[in-house]
């Protein structure tokens, strides 16, 4: 009973010590694939490209608004790329609001390093 209970301790620390180096991997995960909103069967949204203060290149996606309506900054997670949210685009569009979206440092065609190394430190 001793050794199935420090097997199954051992078992625990190791997964907790794997999980603690390699959750990075978990929390960030980009596709830095650069799609045109066209490709994405976006028609009536623009790619723009900027330079962030570090002049890391940026690539956001920005839909317009409809008249008297507002435009939406939305921020899509830790996954993917901004072309895995067309629908989204799509279905607040059809509403008549505009949507800028960004995508993050290292996802959808943007440079830079992985978003949590680009952020001041703050300890």
């Amino acid at each position: 009973m001793l050794n199935l209970f420090l097997s199954l301790v051992g078992i625990f620390a190791l997964f907790c010590i794997v999980a603690r180096l390699l959750h990075r991997y978990f929390v960030y995960v980009p596709d830095p694939k650069r799609v045109a909103p066209k490709d994405a069967g976006l028609a009536n949204v623009e790619e723009i490209v900027f330079k962030a203060t570090d002049g890391t290149r940026l690539i956001a996606w920005y839909r317009p608004a409809k008249p008297g309506k507002p435009t939406l900054l939305y921020f899509m997670g830790n996954y993917g790329n901004a072309a895995d949210r067309a629908g989204k685009i799509k279905a607040i569009g059809a509403d008549g609001y505009g949507v800028f979206m960004l995508n993050y440092r290292r996802y959808g065609g943007s440079g830079g390093v992985r978003p949590r190394r680009a952020l001041p430190r703050t300890r």
